[in-house]
């Protein structure tokens, strides 16, 4: 597949340490995660779509996705 997996595994380690020393304000997974939860709890809006643009992560299922039918059908102006 073309990953180096000592690269991956020294990024996702810099980020455990980054995600248990930092702020709040400097956490970007614990502030996705807060709004995605806020998003469901208060705004009735549970579905989200990430998508990671790398060719070398779509052997892991990680490549660019898109919305569902059901998903597009509750996106804004759709109707219930």
């Amino acid at each position: 597949m073309g990953l180096d997996i000592r690269a991956l595994l020294l990024g996702a380690a810099a980020m455990s340490k980054r995600f248990m020393e930092e702020p709040f304000e400097r956490k970007p997974r614990l502030q996705y995660a807060a709004v995605n939860y806020l998003m469901a709890e208060e705004r009735a809006k549970p579905i989200r779509v990430l998508s990671i643009w790398s060719k070398k992560l779509e052997g892991l299922g990680l490549g660019t996705t898109s919305c569902s039918p059901k998903a597009r059908q509750t996106g804004p102006g759709a109707t219930r």
